[in-house]
């Protein structure tokens, strides 16, 4: 975790008792331009919406789960989290039906799925679908859990500018101000030809 120790961990987590979730996000400053998860799944592991666009039905969900905006309860990326018996018997649950999902998947998508999602390591797709699958998980049981991120990683490691953008997205998506959401869409880092679900929402 950059910028945290241990005890920097324990310490939040003693501060904040009683949730049944702790997420600590690694790369806080993808917030300042991503929308949510898998949209930044999609502009770095190119098949990865065509994989969940199959996997999710055979989850038992619906492929716009993965369009919805996000905000700070749910978008985290490294798999840095505690969680007690409560989150992880439903999040273990959930990992399940998407393994007994890709055991379903037609040869076409399990070979993608195989495939090397990333020109800078020799991975599959698996491991990156896992990461954004906390936060799908999250998103679904936001009113079920006691979700608590750590806000002190964005104010330790990233500058005014972006958390200041971060927070005029997150406050977008929350008030469902539309107007604050085309002022961040107009000026987020996006190259050219990828995914844009944040303009999408705004329509």
């Amino acid at each position: 975790m950059p910028g945290m120790s241990v005890e920097d961990i324990q310490a939040f987590v003693n501060d904040n008792p009683d949730n049944d979730v702790y997420t600590f996000t690694a790369y806080s400053f993808l917030d300042a331009h991503a929308y949510n998860v898998w949209e930044h799944g999609q502009w770095c592991h190119p098949e990865i919406i065509n994989i969940m666009n199959q996997v999710l039905p055979l989850m038992g969900l619906p492929e716009f789960i993965i369009t919805q905006p996000m905000t700070l309860n749910e978008m985290s990326y490294g798999q840095c989290f505690l969680g007690n018996s409560k989150f992880w018997t439903g999040y273990l649950e959930f990992l399940n039906k998407f393994v007994i999902a890709c055991d379903k998947l037609p040869a076409e998508h399990k070979e993608l799925l195989e495939s090397q999602a990333d020109i800078q390591n020799p991975q599959n797709y698996v491991p990156y679908i896992l990461e954004r699958l906390l936060a799908t998980y999250l998103m679904l049981e936001k009113n079920n859990l006691n979700i608590m991120p750590c806000s002190d990683v964005y104010e330790k490691n990233l500058n005014s500018g972006l958390l200041a953008r971060i927070q005029q997205k997150y406050d977008a998506v929350e008030d469902n101000d539309t107007e604050a959401l085309k002022q961040w869409v107009a000026t987020r880092q996006l190259n050219p030809g990828n995914t844009d679900w944040a303009s999408d929402w705004l329509k």
